[in-house]
């Protein structure tokens, strides 16, 4: 008769394994440094599970060691242990040490801001996430909470909670202790644009213009687009004005300016000098052009034929351009100046038989 091998079965209970914990904690308690036992468990270096019968126990001996609580609640975020988390920052929430407030603060912050980001939140939940995000931010700032060190931190979450006031108060200060600071000076910009701090705006643009050389060209052009958006065209004609002193590339924007203005005059003016400036041919042809179109389109008539009189000489060897003028003398009823025109034409083709 074969036998089967009987084996004993043991199963833990939770009562033990409870017990277990419980001497594990007290023989730490007993065995290891205090301080080099707590830094192991606040850098992840030890199970949760241990470490928070271990600070239990600690506070169990001393029921009013706030930093203990502080200690427990980090834990409790480190493994999203919600119920950890509320019954320690509560007892916390009265304490009369600023420190432990800031940090209470703080880590009640990062718990919100853990639960806004989970999943299953719908946007109704999101929402008054994002509330009481914004409050909780609204009292660090105001208590000043924060500290030089970790301005761009909040800086950031400013960003982040569309708090553009907050993040601007932020920047600024930052200046106090590095005022050369390229990024942060645009980044002023931007915000104060987006604020609508005209003041602040120009300011910026104006340090940037100094400070960053290598893209002047760029915080020049968006120094154009403001004054544009904001519609103060008198400084966007001084400003072009000063600008096209010593660059084509503004001279054509400051004619282009005055067409759209309707200063149909000025606009030509500034396309002749574009013509005179010009080497290439093509280029002072098409110059020449929009010179007589922008006072034809003011209904400047008589100007537009004496100016096309003027430079006609340049353009006689060119047929398009002398179809075009004829027809421009014929159109104004400038008619002695067409004939005079034909006669030079035929004389031209006569030359060239």
């Amino acid at each position: 008769m074969l036998h089967a091998n009987k084996t004993n079965k043991y199963v833990i209970t939770y009562k033990e394994i409870g017990l277990f914990f419980i001497i594990f904690s007290i023989v730490l308690f007993v065995l290891y440094p205090k301080k080099m036992l707590l830094q192991n468990i606040m850098l992840k270096q030890t199970n949760y599970n241990l470490g928070v019968i271990y600070l239990k126990n600690m506070l169990h001996k001393n029921p009013n060691n706030e930093q203990i609580m502080l200690d427990l609640v980090k834990l409790g975020l480190r493994s999203n242990n919600q119920k950890v988390i509320f019954f320690y920052l509560k007892k916390l929430k009265d304490s009369k040490s600023k420190e432990i407030q800031k940090e209470v603060y703080f880590l009640n912050y990062k718990f919100i801001k853990e639960i806004y980001f989970q999943k299953h939140n719908n946007a109704y939940k999101k929402r008054q996430t994002m509330q009481k995000l914004r409050n909780l931010f609204s009292y660090i700032l105001k208590h000043n909470f924060y500290s030089n060190k970790n301005i761009n931190k909040w800086y950031n979450e400013a960003i982040f909670l569309k708090k553009f006031n907050s993040a601007y108060f932020l920047l600024q200060k930052t200046l106090q202790t590095n005022p050369n600071n390229i990024k942060n000076i645009a980044a002023l910009f931007y915000l104060s644009l987006r604020l609508h701090y005209k003041k602040d705006t120009m300011r910026y643009l104006h340090i940037l213009q100094k400070k960053d050389i290598r893209k002047r060209q760029k915080w020049l052009m968006d120094e154009y687009y403001v004054l544009m958006d904001i519609k103060d065209y008198r400084q966007v004609a001084l400003f072009l004005n000063t600008r096209a002193k010593n660059s084509i590339f503004w001279r054509k924007r400051l004619a282009a300016f005055y067409f759209n203005e309707k200063e149909y005059a000025k606009s030509s003016n500034q396309y002749i000098r574009l013509f005179n400036k010009s080497i290439n041919y093509n280029n002072k042809k098409k110059f020449f052009l929009k010179a007589i179109y922008a006072l034809r389109a003011g209904d400047l008539i008589k100007k537009a034929s004496s100016l096309a009189h003027k430079y006609q000489p340049y353009f006689l060897n060119d047929i398009k351009i002398r179809i075009y003028l004829l027809k421009l003398y014929i159109s104004t009823n400038s008619l002695h100046k067409a004939a005079l025109l034909s006669k030079k034409i035929l004389k031209l083709k006569g030359n060239k038989l």
